[in-house]
This record gives C-alpha cells, sequence and structure tokens, in this order.
C-alpha cells in the first residue's frame, strides 16, 4: 500500500506543466536527441504503471490468461505489455467504451467484451477463471468483476486509482510472494524501452493520436 502522505509531481505537489521546476537530480533523465520533442515520450508515466504491474508486480508468464478491466489509456498500455509477455488477454469495458475497445482488439487483444454477462461468458470459458485481473477502471462494479473472474489463487493487480473509499473485499491469493521493488525500476525500464525503440516504445504508432494545446487537457483526458 502507499503512504497515505505520499505526494509527487502533479499529484500533491504543483508545477507538473511548468516550464521549469527545481527536483533532486537523481529524479532526472535526460532524453537522449533520438526521441527528444518525440510522441514517444507522452506515455512515459502511464507505461510505468504498465510496466510495474505488468513485468514486476503480477509478472505475467506466456501462455497467462489475463483480464484487463478497463479500455483506456492505462489499459491499453497494460494489455500492449501483457500481450507482449505472451499472454492471452481479455479486454473489458461498458457500452460507451465501443472505440476504446476497437482500439484494443488492433493492439491485440485476443477477446474484447462489453459489458457484465459478455464477460461472465468469457471467464467461463476459461475454465477456471483468468489467472491475473487488471483493474485499470477506478470503478467499484470493475473491482468486483476483477475478483469474480480470477481463477483459484489467481492475482488482482489493481491499476487503477479510486475518487473515494470501495467496500473491503476478500483477499486475492498470489502464486507467491514477489520480490520488493520501487518504482524506479519501472521509470528506468520503461525509458529504456522507449528510448531504444523496442515494442514497448512503438505503442504510439499503433494507435490513433491526436495532439491539444494544454488548456484542452479534460478534453484530451476525456478522450482517453
Amino acid at each position: 500500500m502507499l503512504c497515505d502522505q505520499r505526494a509527487s509531481i502533479g499529484s500533491g505537489v504543483d508545477g507538473a506543466m511548468a516550464e521549469y521546476m527545481k527536483i533532486p537530480a537523481d529524479l532526472a533523465f535526460k532524453l537522449p536527441p533520438n526521441v527528444a520533442g518525440n510522441d514517444r515520450m507522452a506515455i512515459a508515466e502511464p507505461a510505468a504503471c504498465a510496466i510495474r504491474a505488468v513485468l514486476e508486480q503480477s509478472r505475467v508468464r506466456v501462455g497467462d490468461r489475463v483480464l484487463v478491466s478497463g479500455p483506456g489509456a492505462i489499459g491499453q498500455l497494460t494489455l500492449w505489455m501483457a500481450k507482449l509477455q505472451g499472454a492471452f488477454v481479455i479486454v473489458s469495458g461498458t457500452g460507451e467504451d465501443e472505440e476504446r475497445l476497437a482500439c484494443a482488439k488492433a493492439l491485440g487483444a485476443d477477446r474484447v467484451v462489453s459489458g457484465a454477462e459478455a464477460l461472465d461468458k468469457a471467464v467461463r470459458e476459461t475454465d477456471g477463471g483468468v489467472d491475473v485481473a487488471f483493474e485499470c477502471a477506478g470503478a467499484p462494479a470493475s473491482l468486483y468483476a476483477c475478483v469474480g473472474a480470477l481463477r483459484k489463487k489467481g492475482i488482482l493487480s489493481q491499476v487503477g486509482l479510486y475518487g473515494g473509499p470501495i467496500r473491503r473485499l476478500r483477499s486475492a491469493t498470489q502464486r507467491e510472494d514477489p520480490p520488493g521493488t520501487s518504482c524506479w525500476a519501472s521509470w528506468r525500464r520503461e525509458s529504456w524501452m522507449v528510448w531504444t525503440g523496442s515494442s514497448a516504445g512503438d505503442f504510439p504508432s499503433r494507435i490513433g493520436r491526436r495532439r491539444l494545446p494544454y488548456w484542452k487537457k479534460r478534453r484530451g483526458s476525456n478522450t482517453c
């Protein structure tokens, strides 16, 4: 669990959109010429979240059956990372997610479903439930659906953020205790993947993208 007093730039600390900001030197990453000003860097922070969830915490393996609940930007990146690991991935959304689910299918999702009934059917066909469920919507209903989709001793990975409290859930037992990791591992791994143009860094070219000025940030966020 994160510390209740934890703060980061843009969340608890102002200045994320400032032209200049004073930060500790070990938190700064110098961009190589080949990516400076490149669209790849737009996915730096969300990609770090997906890398930490898929590669470091849940450690998705080849052949794992994975559910990604919530086809927004974080969900799409989580799908992308899971597919790179060789997983069979189901992406679920709601009736309002038609375009996002189409994007997930284009990114390689093995199955996309809309609504609780369709998700239940897809889970039943996995013969026991999914091995790993990533909750990427930040919605209680999505979380409960993830728990219900897990096989026995499956892994529940909470990626989305909630705006309020949720009721307590039964624990989801992991296949084994993962080694301790810090956010630095995600950032450094993500930076290398993006800078070197690896499959993860190729993510922006696989989806439609639109540039918007800062004052239209809310519109851009809603579009994602």
